[in-house]
């Protein structure tokens, strides 16, 4: 999914380009974030840096622990460091840092983060790790996953983050109304 549909401040949500994919194999969670961002010349050290990620867990995932190296990152659960401006409290927050702490660097830059997965004996897929939306307060637009874009033109930095499900989940949300419409219309 897109990290790109909003922005928490004036800065063009669209600027602040990056992707996350989550893939679930086993109790095995694998969390890709991708940094598009460039700045308008297209040339390097234009574009912003990626210090943060925030998503959220279904109600049957019960807790995350790193299963792979960590890297300087810290994993984060609902409190104060899960909150992400004007998105919302996330039910996670990776969280890396400017300095000598982790980053994602602009310009195409991808970061792999595994955890081991405790659930309550449900089961679980992908779809448990985008379908859910951060509560409010604080702010007042919740969203499904976000990040934090720093060191941008400008020292500009911003929250990006998206509301919508991946194209997935929205095949099976429409099924499933259709299936509703049918039934009903019996």
């Amino acid at each position: 999914m897109t990290l790109s549909d909003y922005s928490t401040d004036e800065t063009p949500a669209d600027v602040l380009d990056a992707t996350v994919e989550f893939s679930l194999t086993g109790d095995v969670l694998t969390i890709v974030v991708t940094n598009l961002t460039d700045g308008p010349d297209g040339g390097s050290d234009d574009g912003y840096d990626i210090t943060e990620i925030f998503f959220n867990a279904a109600d049957n995932i019960l807790d995350l622990t790193w299963s792979g190296p960590d890297e300087g990152w810290v994993l984060h659960s609902f409190g104060n460091s899960t909150k992400a401006g004007g998105f919302g409290q996330f039910d996670y927050a990776i969280t890396g840092g400017i300095g000598s702490s982790p980053i994602i660097v602009e310009g195409e830059f991808s970061h792999m983060f595994s955890f081991t997965i405790t659930h309550d004996g449900s089961g679980a897929n992908e779809s448990d790790f985008y379908s859910e939306l951060s509560s409010i307060p604080p702010g007042d637009n919740p969203m499904l996953a976000a990040a934090k874009f720093q060191r941008g033109p400008g020292d500009d930095s911003a929250y990006g983050g998206t509301n919508t499900p991946e194209p997935a989940t929205l095949a099976i949300l429409g099924l499933g109304s259709m299936f509703f419409l049918f039934k009903r219309k019996k």
